[in-house]
């Protein structure tokens, strides 16, 4: 991150300025996501709640259900977007390096569906390349791995992104229609190659390296 103090002052005071836009046109948002969501979970509590009702009120109140599942994607989408172009404002403040940083980490944050990975392998490569038996022949070639593994994960990665940011401009609806549903397969499939690359790596380090030194 970049301290506040390194900017020049008219940088500085046009952050600050940024900043504090953001969080006076952020609140009134935010409190009014929390008010729908205690409406949406109290019509939900009582349609769930194995209460029966006439099928006329049933009905009458599933369509409350759908009609406060909507206030509650419309406001969440005006706050993505009021968060990207927010970050989009101070990212044209900062330096390229500190603005590239604060990109990822939001992305990190706003996507962690997209970044949370169990079956990565950043580690293994990372413990790989520091054991003290590995010849620097094999720590060459775990090395040359690893950066076409990276590439290939990070463009699997991108295009999960790329997905989950255009799933988030989309007002959710049940069922989902054909775009969500495409969306969501697109995703799934990504997801999966991605875990397939892993499973690849780890395979290749492994016999590489041998059943006693394998991570």
């Amino acid at each position: 991150s970049v301290d506040p103090v390194e900017l020049d002052k008219k940088d500085r005071l046009q952050l600050v300025g940024l900043i504090a836009d953001y969080e006076e046109q952020i609140s009134a948002d935010l409190d009014l996501l929390n008010e729908q969501l205690e409406k949406l979970e109290s019509i939900q509590g009582r349609l769930w709640s194995g209460e029966e009702y006439e099928q006329d009120i049933r009905g009458k109140m599933e369509s409350l259900r759908q009609k406060r599942q909507k206030q509650v994607g419309e406001t969440a989408i005006r706050l993505t977007v009021l968060n990207r172009d927010a970050l989009e404002s101070m990212i044209e403040v900062l330096p390229d390096d500190t603005g590239w940083y604060l990109q990822e980490e939001y992305d990190k944050n706003a996507f962690s569906e997209v970044f949370n990975d169990s079956t990565a392998v950043d580690d293994v490569i990372a413990e790989s390349i520091a054991l003290e038996s590995v010849s620097p022949a094999e720590r060459q070639t775990i090395e040359t791995m690893a950066m076409d593994h990276r590439m290939k994960y990070r463009e699997l990665t991108n295009q999960m992104l790329e997905l989950a940011k255009t799933r988030a401009a989309i007002v959710a609806s049940w069922p989902p229609n054909e775009e969500m549903m495409d969306g969501w397969m697109k995703f799934e499939q990504l997801e999966y190659d991605r875990g397939e690359l892993n499973g690849r790596t780890r395979a290749r380090l492994q016999l590489l390296l041998g059943d006693e030194r394998a991570i």
